[in-house]
């Protein structure tokens, strides 16, 4: 029997206590994780084009939850998705793909892994489960000398 899924979004800063705490629930749960790691299209087909680094860190995401996830003996399913309506493509996915629920991230009232505007829209919309998790801020070092 296959375990269930758990959707973990992706756009762009790699967070290591994000991702740790995805790996904890998913470890809690018995679930598997599908990292979907999305590229937001530019809506004008002649305007910007995307980066060579939007492509990096979202093949680096991969290979670092990936990584972690053997470690910690949670099986993972890796899916690159290029859209122009990140929250919408979201929801279709969790949809699709039958997850027992979407995982996402907060600290200091602003968006881990996904843009606040993207969190934002996946919490107005109630169609799929949502796991919201808030991080705690980080501490700031200063150097006095």
């Amino acid at each position: 029997m296959e375990k269930s899924l758990m959707l973990l979004p992706f756009v762009h800063g790699i967070d290591n206590s994000a991702l740790s705490c995805a790996l904890s629930f998913a470890q809690e749960t018995k679930t598997s994780l599908l990292l979907v790691a999305l590229i937001r299209l530019p809506g004008d087909p002649k305007g910007k084009k995307v980066r060579a680094e939007v492509f990096a860190q979202r093949q680096d995401f991969f290979e670092v939850m990936t990584h972690k996830a053997a470690r910690a003996d949670v099986a993972v399913k890796c899916m690159p998705v290029s859209t122009q309506h990140i929250a919408k493509s979201i929801q279709m996915l969790a949809q699709e793909m039958a997850c027992a629920g979407t995982l996402l991230f907060v600290r200091d009232g602003k968006g881990v892994l996904l843009e606040t505007e993207d969190i934002k829209q996946l919490l107005e919309q109630p169609a799929h489960v949502v796991y919201l998790f808030r991080l705690p801020t980080r501490k700031r070092f200063r150097l006095r000398i």
